[in-house]
């Protein structure tokens, strides 16, 4: 609707009025400002002052003129970023199911931990906060990546399907009109999983809600230990997650603006938080990543294995397709078991590229060098708490620790945002 406009600076404006405003705009996206310019109000002047100010989008529209709204300051916030967090908002967890799983957080959290060392103002501020978005965020998570991975099996499974009523319609004149109506449909079924899912959105969703869940995991933990109040950001080098164009990251800080200051209830002893860190904290990641990293190193070795198996039983066919064929009599070539060689022969190199396209979909190699590298990184996270006595030192590796999640979970962002279901070809 037309490019920025230079505004003029607004002298600072004072008063209840100009504070309203100012409120306003702290709880606003998008600023829209209607009447002629000349008759804005010392209240809306501080609102236009202090929207440009925190990189609100400013909106400008006068009925009388019948112009179209001018622009006029550009948002940090982009359009896209606006309907995720509408979409988030949207999003409803069975109060029952809601409730169960934030008591099994906070268990995890806290169950056999001292007040001393964490004091109840800070449970509550994680249990009133953070807690009920996590669950939000996790429970959208799993469910749009159950659909993801469902899909994405579907189309890599029908694919070399499509390919065998392809060769049996080729091969067999007897079947090959209903043999190619198969061929047909199979195509048409991988084509629908994969635009039902982009039009459902499984994908986006499923790694937007797991970036924002675990921004929330890291921000309950260092809330427990009362630092909250200097929010760690991630690294600037860690761009994946923008916050104008990505609606977790102005999620994460509209949630974070709502804990309570976190200074005034200081932890236990710098021993004692060292502990809670890494019994509540390390240990359960590195527990996860121990687990699943050998398993997802065992699935691409396989894959991979089944791939190389489907390739050489190819070459192997059509070695023996060769031979067969040059030592052919009459009729031979129309035998049944000719065929079935010719069969194979088309359809095994197309098996061995699902198979490889499925484990390259999945990004299990990847997944499995990432979790032993981050395995390696708590391991020796761990042994500086150990060590550490003074809160300095706690501080310092839980600032580390802090900064190794959060990058843990931006690679795995920037991994999984190209690893989207597409037609195979």
């Amino acid at each position: 609707l037309g490019r920025d406009r230079p505004h003029r600076a607004f002298p600072s404006v004072q008063g209840p009025e100009a504070e309203i405003a100012r409120a306003v705009v702290d709880r606003s996206d998008v600023l829209l400002v209607l009447g002629a310019r000349a008759c804005w109000s010392d209240a809306v002047r501080a609102a236009v002052e202090h929207a440009i100010g925190l990189g609100r989008a400013v909106w400008a529209l006068d009925p009388g003129a019948g112009d179209a709204p001018a622009l006029e300051h550009r948002g940090a916030l982009e359009a896209g970023a606006l309907a995720g967090l509408e979409a988030f908002n949207r999003q409803r967890v069975a109060p029952a199911e809601q409730g169960a799983y934030e008591r099994n957080q906070l268990a995890s959290l806290y169950d056999e931990v001292p007040i001393t060392t964490v004091p109840e103002a800070l449970r509550r501020a994680v249990a009133e906060v953070l807690v009920p978005f996590y669950v939000r965020a996790s429970v959208a998570a799993k469910s749009a990546r159950s659909k993801y991975v469902f899909a994405g099996g579907v189309v890599w499974a029908l694919f070399p399907a499509s390919i065998t009523a392809a060769a049996i319609g080729v091969l067999f004149e007897a079947v090959a009109a209903p043999a190619f109506v198969v061929e047909v449909l199979l195509l048409l079924a991988i084509l629908a999983f994969v635009l039902a899912s982009d039009r459902a959105r499984n994908h986006q969703s499923w790694i937007e809600h797991r970036a924002l869940a675990e921004r929330l995991r890291v921000a309950m933990h260092v809330a427990s230990c009362g630092t909250m109040g200097t929010r760690t950001a991630p690294p600037r080098t860690l761009t994946f997650v923008q916050a104008g164009r990505d609606w977790m990251a102005r999620a994460f800080d509209e949630i974070a603006e709502r804990l309570p200051r976190l200074d005034g209830h200081e932890p236990g002893s710098p021993r004692a938080i060292a502990t809670f860190v890494r019994e509540r904290w390390i240990a359960p990641q590195r527990r996860h990543h121990e687990d699943r990293w050998p398993r997802n190193e065992r699935l691409a070795h396989r894959l991979e294995r089944w791939g190389g198996l489907a390739f050489f039983a190819a070459i192997v066919v059509a070695s023996l397709h060769v031979w067969t064929s040059a030592n052919a009599t009459a009729g031979t070539h129309e035998s049944t078991g000719h065929q079935l060689m010719n069969l194979l022969a088309i359809v095994l190199p197309g098996v061995g590229a699902a198979l490889g396209g499925y484990r390259a979909h999945r990004e299990y190699s990847r997944l499995a060098r990432r979790g032993q590298a981050t395995v390696q990184a708590l391991d020796e996270l761990d042994a500086e708490l150990d060590a550490a006595q003074e809160m300095s030192e706690v501080n310092g590796a839980l600032r580390e620790i802090e900064l190794l999640m959060l990058s843990e979970s931006q690679d795995w962002f920037a991994l999984m945002r190209a690893a989207r279901i597409e037609v195979p070809g």
